[in-house]
């Protein structure tokens, strides 16, 4: 769900009928977090848009979906930080927002909100990796993290000048902050770190939770590389909760493995939710998972695993 935003969403429309860009346009005209920046009737003239700039949302009309051209502006959309949302004909606000996990406006059902109180619940420390569809699986997972929440470190697979885009669109839908890591971010509760756009290996100093930025060769053909992420807090034994999510190839699939060796609990995301049944995959044939499960459940598990019993606020 997403929290309270003053950041209008910039939106692009792509319906074959005019009518319906119409109808659509009309209804995101009486919602002020929308902006509509241009509308187009295919999937080549916003693919084409993508190139000179990105959007945080692109409303498709649900027949694209059968277009060959659909997975590839979603994975362009997705790797600039944006979202495609495929809607049917006649869709409104509150169609929309419900798919977004928006609250329909005067409504403050499910709403979150930072309130600026310190956490008092105590957790153990989370790391996530994830790659090729992971965006969209963050989004998720991360909109069911309470404000006080696990301290949490990430490893995304993406370009990095589209990072920063990431981090917002996750801090939208997140009711902890969600920040890019800086080599002094400490981690704690209800703080998201993200390894920022740099060719650089985010490692985690264990006593300190201290964020570290390494420079080095890629490992697993990454920079930054989740292997390294994981690799970094073994030491922390049971302290530790890892997680991979959707992903092309093994990266995460070692260090994963040295985690739970080392007595960390192991989440990974199953094959039919994954977009790419790649890393999750290979540290399951590995034996590095403890819980594979589908994308809805792995929030839950990830709160329940991190939280120290008797620690938590009553």
């Amino acid at each position: 769900m997403l929290h309270a935003t003053t950041q209008r969403l910039r939106t692009m429309l792509v319906f074959p009928v005019v009518t319906d860009r119409e109808d659509v346009m009309l209804s995101l005209a009486g919602d002020p977090r929308f902006r509509i920046d241009a509308s187009f009737a295919d999937l080549a003239s916003v693919r084409a848009a993508l190139t000179r700039g990105g959007a945080d949302l692109i409303l498709c009309h649900s027949s694209f979906r059968k277009h060959s051209d659909f997975a590839e502006l979603r994975a362009e959309a997705e790797a600039q930080g944006g979202r495609v949302l495929a809607v049917p004909s006649g869709a409104r606000i509150p169609v929309i927002a419900q798919a977004m996990g928006l609250p329909l406006l005067g409504s403050a059902r499910g709403a979150r909100r930072h309130t600026g109180s310190p956490p008092d619940a105590r957790y153990r420390l989370v790391v996530i990796g994830a790659s090729t569809g992971g965006i969209d699986a963050l989004q998720h997972v991360l909109s069911s993290y309470p404000a006080n929440c696990p301290p949490t470190a990430i490893v995304q697979h993406i370009k990095p000048e589209f990072l920063s885009g990431v981090v917002r669109r996750l801090g939208r839908h997140c009711a902890a902050e969600v920040v890019e890591a800086t080599p002094n971010t400490i981690l704690r509760p209800g703080q998201v770190a993200l390894a920022p756009g740099l060719p650089k290996h985010l490692e985690i100093e264990p006593a300190s939770l201290r964020c570290r930025l390494r420079d080095g060769p890629a490992q697993s053909g990454h920079r930054p590389s989740v292997d390294r992420l994981f690799q970094s807090v073994t030491s922390l034994g049971a302290d530790v909760v890892g997680v991979l999510l959707t992903g092309m190839g093994r990266d995460g699939a070692t260090g994963l493995g040295a985690m739970r060796r080392a007595g960390a609990w192991t989440i990974g995301q199953d094959a039919r939710t994954s977009t790419v049944f790649g890393m999750p995959r290979v540290a399951h044939e590995e034996g590095a998972i403890r819980e594979l499960l589908p994308l809805h459940r792995i929030s839950r598990a990830i709160l329940s695993a991190a939280e120290i019993p008797g620690k938590a606020s009553r």
